[in-house]
């Protein structure tokens, strides 16, 4: 069987973590790893980076933070980083900690991916 490459995606294994490692294949999918396009991977990006600006601006550091969410400490600096695939009941605590609704932080996040 051939093996298909789409160099436009990315892969994740099933925690979340991202992965370039290359070639990126039907064969990952098959391995139980999730293929994202450019623009999903982008709006990972600018929503780790709404997610740190709001932060910042809340004035909690990455710990407080995670407290404040009942979020793994580890898990804060690679969501802000756009490399943590944010599940809903995660963004569902971090807007609560910002004080945000989630479609606000949605919204300010697809805006500021479309003036890019």
């Amino acid at each position: 069987m051939k093996n298909f490459t789409y160099p436009d995606m990315f892969v994740t294994d099933m925690s979340g973590g991202l992965s370039n490692a290359r070639p990126r294949s039907l064969d990952s999918v098959a391995r139980g790893k999730r293929v994202y396009t450019d623009d999903e991977k982008q709006f990972q990006k600018h929503l780790g980076q709404r997610i740190k600006a709001l932060r910042i601006e809340a004035g909690f550091v990455q710990d407080d933070f995670a407290d404040r969410s009942s979020l793994d400490r580890s898990s804060v600096s690679p969501m802000e980083q756009g490399r943590y695939d944010v599940r809903l009941s995660t963004l569902l605590r971090v807007a609560d900690t910002l004080n945000i609704r989630v479609d606000e932080l949605l919204r300010q996040v697809l805006d500021e991916q479309q003036t890019d």
